[in-house]
């Protein structure tokens, strides 16, 4: 496993690139204050393509379902596809604690300290815990403040769509400068991103990168606030 996901870092380490053109934004006139997260489920799909620029190169891609009770409470599930084969994972953590297993093969508990998102398999470092808290509460609303937006609907719910640098989206996943391992934020030079009109709950986090090949990350968030009780494996 460790094997497979690390040939598919050493492939896409290196893509960065833009995200597409979009329409014209109008001003924010009264930013609301955004409502602590504290749990939610999401979807997660990354594809790449054209890698290193090769036309017609077999594209990677990765789709995670997951739920986030809190920062380091969290379960996901990812369906990992390279062009040798597929790799089926299951990832639990609990507080420092972490399990893993391929397929419905055996739990493990990884060593203490292992990080294991489950992007890294695809060298694009994203914990989708680092969106609840209150500390996220903060970046949120510090990313988003003074930002112009354009309103939306978004699966039937009225939302605001926000263009941001790659600066902007480190604040908001609390990545710094100086960390190489935030390799989210160097995909692409402007992501999307959409939040409730209400209450400046996330609701899907989007970039295309064009440089080096083509990756399309998209994250979507449900049940935000939701009762999600996750246990460690038996």
């Amino acid at each position: 496993m460790l094997a497979l996901a690390s040939s598919a870092l050493l492939v896409l380490g290196c893509v960065g690139g833009r995200a597409p053109h979009e329409a014209t934004s109008t001003p924010t006139v009264a930013a609301p204050l955004p409502a602590n997260l504290t749990s939610f489920r999401y979807v997660l799909n990354v594809q790449a393509s054209d890698l290193g620029g090769v036309s017609g190169a077999t594209p990677v891609t990765l789709s995670v379902r997951g739920e986030v009770a809190a920062a380091d409470r969290q379960r996901s599930a990812s369906h990992l596809v390279l062009s040798f084969g597929a790799i089926d994972s299951e990832r639990v953590q609990i507080g420092a604690r972490l399990w893993t297993r391929d397929g419905t093969g055996p739990w493990f508990e990884e060593p203490a300290g292992t990080r294991a998102s489950a992007t890294r398999a695809v060298g694009i470092d994203l914990d989708p815990g680092v969106l609840v808290g209150g500390d996220a509460h903060g970046r949120l609303q510090r990313t988003l403040t003074g930002v112009a937006s354009v309103p939306e609907q978004l699966g039937g719910v009225e939302v605001a769509k926000y263009s941001l640098a790659a600066a902007q989206v480190r604040v908001l996943l609390g990545v710094s400068e100086s960390d190489s391992s935030g390799g989210v934020a160097g995909v692409a030079d402007r992501w999307l991103l959409w939040v409730t009109k209400d209450r400046w709950l996330p609701v899907r986090l989007l970039s295309d990168s064009t440089s080096g090949g083509r990756v399309r990350l998209d994250l979507v968030l449900s049940e935000h606030n939701a009762d999600v009780a996750i246990e460690a494996p038996k």
